[in-house]
């Protein structure tokens, strides 16, 4: 720290703060030190400091200073934290100079989020710049953050970058630039002379943002690759949100519609009406379950709907959805209801067969379901009434009559009565008048008086008084009231759901006084229970907020105070500011309470002192009789110096008393490794090769991996020579990708490799640095006599990262012609994504290899590569070889093959791809279905039928 700088008195006075407070004040002197000398100077000597806790404070002051030179320096910071905080700055601290700087300062994986944050900023002028120096030095990573630049930045660069472009790259650039996007695909498209699974790729990967952004012009660029592709094979679905009735038309017009995967039923409504009927005529299948829809079609709609395709709706005992039914017209809903009633299928199932009866008239439906109302079995009379009763949702008129029904069978049982007031519920609640209601009290209160009333029937019971509080408040209110009061409970589920702020607060005088005697006669899980009803229509019902906090205050139950202070932070976190406070003053124990140390570790750090050492509370929490540590486990940079130091002590005596079991060691072992501000003394101590415990040494050695400030990475090094290697390893992992990528070389540099587990992780870790200067040391590895088969395979997957290099070729062909399986597997999944067309021609062979290999394990997999992620084959390099695996005597491969071929050739070289389809869904293990596979293909692909005929042949 500067020398003539005391910055004590500014760290005693952040002691006493929160972390938000401390935040406040840092930024506070960030701003003075822009005109006060020695508050810039104060700054000077945090930032300087070799504590996190000291460079972390004057990090955050550049939000106030706006010292942008300070924020890029902390991009080279040791500290994790500290690296993410000065990422989150730059975009809005940094001059458009420094943004470039940071850009080149911040690791490979960074860069992409740095560019996110400074494109939400409009940061143009630094994107540019920085995308600049990328092509100028032909830097590989221009593509994929290509993106983010200006339009005027995409379109210089983009023709260097487009042969390259992945899935990810199409995504982004259709996101943030989608005019360009429609553009390039246009164009490829209008020069397209046969399929070309590449660009459907990326085409479709396009549309899934363009269908939203340009859903006119995507519309436009669909039709153009209607040209070459079946419509099952393109994405419609974001354009058939937008656009639903142009997608139907080009649904109708290609001959390939009914193969699409578009489900067009959530916008049925929106479709034109002959648009909606041609469809069920000709493709029925592009709209499935229509009880989903139907009903938001106009009545004269639905009765053309219903005429066309209702026939195709049935089941093959002629059964029609009762959600269907129940959306028709009258007339046709009452033919339907008498159909379902004489079907013979259903004869035997009643159950099944008497709600159909509720869309018939009621005199009809009374009639019908006479001799089931009368019935000894209580579940038929239950089936029987709620349709019944039912009927009244489409003769408001019968309403009246409902209610009859219902009061006539007072003495029901409970089931029976449930089912009742189950479809009294389900009728619309705005139907009800003035006139019902004196009914609706007594079907009420003769419910309340029944002796066998259910917890279940109850609910039904509730659930009909609510729904009538919108529409009958005065009515609706006190009844809501008695069966609170009556039930000793409000349990129904998902009430703040049906209720508005303005219906909660209706109802809230009716319901104040049976929660209030709740509180008094100690019934206090009921009382959470009708505060978890309430859900988020708890901030309408002060009075209830009040009664739990004074509920909170004087529980014996540690279950009622946790869920009370848990409902209050979901939906009445204003609250907890003075409760929590008022909690802990009067008991300690009180700590132990999730919502209580979670709250204090986020926004009451200054709460925290008391608590963070080893102590047993006694209270209405604790017995006393147990030492209670927090069980934190991150988020500790919200803490100071002191307060982390204080509470690594309390874990540091943990971990010596040999009476904890390992678990508990280990969850203490990954806290410490949480502290930022702590040296980690006692993880080393822990993780040396003299611990006698295993199992928590080798806890801790994963743990000093996760170390902030990567301080744990000597001490993994060093045990990369002993038996903690195999761990050591594996755990190091992490540490070195998190490095900047230079100071990560030269460790591996570093690394003995006698061990194959630590030579094939080294190997691994060359491949994922994604640095040229790795490359070298790969390619030295790959010169190496007598590499063990592990190493060998870890080393194929490392030069995965380097597909342009021509040095790679040889050495994944050398693989590919591998005897042993493992190599061989190790080069079928190269990525295809980004690659040049030079390198696609290089996978081609690569896979052409494969696929003659002779284990049918490999060969399965090069199929199954070819069939997943087809590659473009202009020069039909993979087609010789994979027809020839059509005649394998092995069944799963003769499949696999058809479906590679119809997958990459469907379509090239003939406008009927389907019958390729037909090989993919015949080929099985008979030889004939084989030969009907090979003649669809034959006449598939008719410009290659001679190498088809020797294949025949065999066959």
């Amino acid at each position: 720290m500067t020398p003539d700088i005391d910055t004590a008195p500014l760290l005693a006075e952040l002691e006493a703060l929160t972390h938000a407070d401390r935040v406040r004040r840092m930024i506070a002197l960030g701003r003075q030190a822009q005109t006060d000398a020695r508050a810039a100077a104060t700054l000077r000597a945090l930032a300087s400091g070799t504590g996190f806790y000291e460079r972390f404070l004057g990090l955050l002051s550049c939000s106030g200073s706006r010292d942008g030179a300070h924020v890029v320096r902390s991009l080279s910071d040791a500290s994790r934290l500290l690296r993410g905080l000065a990422l989150r700055l730059v975009p809005t601290v940094c001059t458009d100079e420094q943004a470039a700087a940071a850009l080149d300062a911040a690791p490979r994986e960074a860069q992409a989020v740095l560019l996110r944050g400074l494109l939400r900023r409009r940061r143009a002028g630094a994107i540019d710049a920085f995308l600049d120096r990328l092509s100028a030095s032909g830097d590989e990573r221009l593509g994929p953050l290509l993106p983010f630049g200006s339009a005027d930045a995409v379109r210089r660069h983009l023709g260097g970058v487009l042969p390259r472009f992945g899935l990810d790259d199409w995504q982004r650039l259709a996101r943030l630039h989608p005019d360009t996007a429609l553009d390039l695909l246009r164009e490829r498209v209008g020069a397209q002379t046969e399929p070309e699974p590449r660009l459907l790729s990326h085409a479709n990967v396009a549309l899934r943002e363009l269908g939203d952004r340009r859903p006119d012009e995507s519309l436009a660029l669909v039709r153009e690759l209607l040209r070459h592709e079946p419509p099952a094979r393109l994405a419609l679905d974001p354009l058939a949100r937008r656009r639903p009735n142009e997608i139907a038309d080009l649904l109708l017009a290609s001959e390939g519609g009914a193969s699409a995967t578009v489900n067009l039923g959530p916008v049925a409504h929106r479709l034109a009406p002959e648009r909606l009927l041609a469809l069920l005529e000709r493709l029925p299948s592009l709209l499935p379950r229509p009880g989903l829809w139907l009903r938001r079609l106009p009545p004269d709609l639905r009765r053309s709907v219903y005429e066309l395709a209702g026939r195709g709706w049935r089941t093959r005992e002629g059964v029609v959805g009762i959600e269907v039914v129940s959306a028709l017209p009258a007339d046709l809903r009452e033919r339907e209801a008498r159909r379902h009633l004489a079907l013979p299928a259903l004869a035997t199932r009643p159950p099944q067969r008497l709600p159909y009866a509720a869309f018939l008239p009621w005199d009809e439906a009374r009639a019908a379901l006479d001799p089931f109302v009368r019935n000894p079995d209580a579940d038929l009379r239950a089936a029987a009434l709620s349709a019944l009763i039912g009927a009244a949702r489409y003769q408001r008129e019968r309403l009246g009559d409902a209610l009859a029904l219902v009061r006539a069978r007072t003495n029901e049982q409970d089931p029976v009565r449930r089912a009742m007031l189950s479809a009294l519920a389900a009728l619309l609640p705005s139907r009800w008048r003035a006139e019902h209601l004196e009914d609706l009290g007594r079907i009420l209160r003769e419910a309340l008086d029944a002796a066998d009333l259910s917890h279940n029937t109850a609910g039904e019971a509730q659930k009909l008084v609510v729904a009538l509080v919108p529409f009958h408040p005065g009515w609706a209110a006190p009844w809501l009231g008695t069966l609170v009061k009556e039930r000793g409970q409000l349990s129904f589920w998902g009430l703040g759901d049906r209720l508005s702020d303005a219906d909660v607060q209706r109802i809230a005088p009716a319901l104040l006084p049976v929660l209030q005697s709740w509180e008094t006669r100690e019934r206090e899980p009921f009382l959470v229970q009708a505060a978890v009803s309430l859900g988020r229509r708890l901030r309408a019902f002060d009075a209830l907020a009040d009664i739990l906090e004074r509920v909170a205050m004087t529980t014996r139950q540690n279950y009622v105070a946790s869920q009370i202070l848990s409902l209050l932070a979901e939906h009445r976190r204003d609250r907890l500011a003075a409760l929590i406070p008022a909690l802990l003053q009067r008991d300690a124990s009180a700590i132990t309470l999730p919502v209580v140390y979670d709250h204090l570790h986020r926004r009451r750090q200054d709460l925290l002192a008391p608590f963070l050492g080893q102590q047993a509370y006694a209270g209405r929490f604790g017995t006393g009789r147990t030492r209670f540590v927090l069980p934190l486990a991150s988020g500790f940079h919200r803490w100071t110096r002191s307060q982390q130091e204080t509470f690594a002590e309390t874990l540091g005596r943990v971990t010596r008393d040999n009476a904890r079991d390992t678990p508990a060691v280990d969850v203490v072992i990954r806290q410490l490794a949480a502290l930022p501000a702590v040296f980690p003394s006692r993880l080393l101590a822990l993780a040396d090769r003299r611990m006698e415990r295993l199992a928590v040494r080798d806890t801790a050695l994963r743990a000093l991996a996760r170390l902030d400030a990567g301080q744990g990475v000597p001490a993994l090094v060093e045990a990369l020579d002993d038996e903690r290697g195999r761990v050591a390893i594996y755990a190091l992992r992490a540490a070195i990708l998190e490095m900047p990528a230079g100071r990560a070389l030269t460790l591996l540099r570093g690394v003995r490799t006698e061990k194959v587990t630590v030579a094939k992780e080294v190997v691994r870790l060359l491949g994922d640095l994604h640095m040229p200067d790795a490359y070298p040391l790969l390619l030295e590895w790959a010169r190496r006599d007598g590499l063990h088969r592990d190493v060998r395979v870890a080393l194929l997957r490392a030069l995965w990262e380097h597909p342009e290099r021509d040095e790679t070729w040889p050495i994944l062909d050398a693989a590919a012609a591998d005897p042993d399986p493992a190599v061989a597997a190790g080069v079928v999944r190269v990525p295809a994504d980004r690659l040049s067309p030079a390198a696609q021609r290089r996978l081609l062979g690569l896979i052409a290899a494969l696929l003659g290999h002779g284990d049918p394990k490999v060969r399965l997999d090069a199929l199954g590569r070819c069939a997943d992620l087809p590659l473009p084959d202009p020069g039909r390099a993979l087609l010789p070889p994979l027809l020839g695996r059509l005649s394998s005597p092995l069944p799963d491969e003769s499949a696999a093959a058809a479906r590679a071929v119809f997958a990459t050739y469907a379509g090239r070289t003939a406008q009927d791809a389907g019958a390729v389809g037909v090989a993919v869904g015949r080929v099985r293990a008979d030889r004939r279905a084989l030969l009907a596979a090979v003649g669809a293909l034959q006449s598939a692909i008719p410009a290659n039928r001679v190498r088809l005929v020797p294949t025949v042949r065999a066959v």
